[in-house]
């Protein structure tokens, strides 16, 4: 379990972070939302930060860089797979000068809800383990797992609504995301949400 925190917090740490790793953007507000959330959805995580605003960080890139190498875990694929069932919908957008803020509804699996029942039942599957008689460990943290694969993969995956507001700025004829807490929150399934 220790492991899948680790991830999530770590997938929440990058996408806090990443406003500090730059890239080109896209030519309309619009269409620099769209790119970005296309390829979060198809689990590019790491080609997606070109679209947002920021200095290049190589720390960050690694981080981002590891979460990708590390696609063939189990917790990995349940995340990729949490993204790839992600929907949008831009209800209208304002543009003033080089700053532009489009308005989006973002649906995104739960994975507030989905992570923090895993950490209830971890915690009594750990306290039953720990008061047996005969002494048998499962393996905790593989079981959580394979039940938060389970659980992203089901047709009836909880799903959350949050409307955002995305701020822009307009550099070099790009226009570039602000990454912020609110953005991240919505493409996370309010997972941001688990650590307060």
């Amino acid at each position: 379990m220790r492991k899948l925190l680790s991830l999530a917090l770590g997938l929440v740490l990058v996408f806090t972070m990443v406003a500090c790793s730059g890239g080109s953007g896209a030519n309309t507000p619009e269409g620099t939302v769209e790119a970005f959330l296309d390829l979060y959805k198809s689990g590019d995580l790491v080609e997606g930060t070109k679209y947002l605003e920021g200095e290049t960080d190589s720390s960050i890139k690694e981080m981002k860089e590891s979460f990708m190498e590390d696609k063939e875990s189990k917790s990995s694929q349940a995340f990729l797979k949490a993204f790839s069932k992600i929907e949008y919908k831009i209800i209208d957008s304002e543009v003033n000068e080089d700053s532009a803020v489009v308005n989006t509804e973002i649906t995104a699996p739960d994975l507030a809800k989905i992570i923090g029942e895993l950490m209830q039942e971890s915690l009594s599957i750990a306290m039953s383990e720990g008061l047996s008689e005969d002494g048998n460990s499962t393996d905790i943290e593989a079981m959580m797992e394979d039940k938060l694969l389970e659980k992203v993969n089901s047709d009836d995956v909880p799903m959350v609504t949050n409307t955002v507001s995305i701020n822009l700025v307009k550099k070099d004829d790009s226009w570039l995301i602000k990454a912020d807490n609110e953005l991240g929150n919505a493409i996370t399934g309010n997972l941001m949400n688990l650590g307060q």
